[in-house]
């Protein structure tokens, strides 16, 4: 099933706290990393949507998107526990709430996988 949205559980690596990252496919066949969602539903049968693997290769950063908890402007995939976290947008060293790491940053993420939104 292709999704025309898609949310990965994210965490903010200055409170700890979860939150969602919304991706978009926008009318330009590109997936936009649109902003955090703070309040993130309870899953169950009638509300969770099935992973979907999602190419942010070519994403786009939207001009919106920021951590919901500390207003981070960027995000990372912690290399340690897979887990995805807010990070500084220029910064070259990302810390884990998770796992607690601190490590520098490398390479890019080119494929995320997260719970489908909206059906194109």
């Amino acid at each position: 099933m292709d999704y025309s949205a898609v949310f990965l559980k994210s965490k903010c690596s200055k409170h700890g706290r979860d939150f969602l990252i919304r991706l978009d496919f926008n009318a330009e066949d590109r997936w936009m990393i649109t902003y955090g969602v703070k309040d993130i539903p309870k899953e169950d049968r009638k509300t969770s949507a099935p992973a979907t693997k999602v190419n942010i290769s070519e994403a786009i950063m939207g001009p919106l998107f920021a951590c919901p908890h500390c207003g981070n402007g960027s995000f990372f995939r912690c290399g340690k526990c897979g887990s995805y976290v807010c990070m500084e947008e220029k910064a070259d060293k990302g810390y884990c709430p998770v796992c607690r790491e601190e490590k520098k940053m490398n390479g890019y993420i080119k494929e995320v996988t997260g719970s489908g939104g909206g059906s194109n």
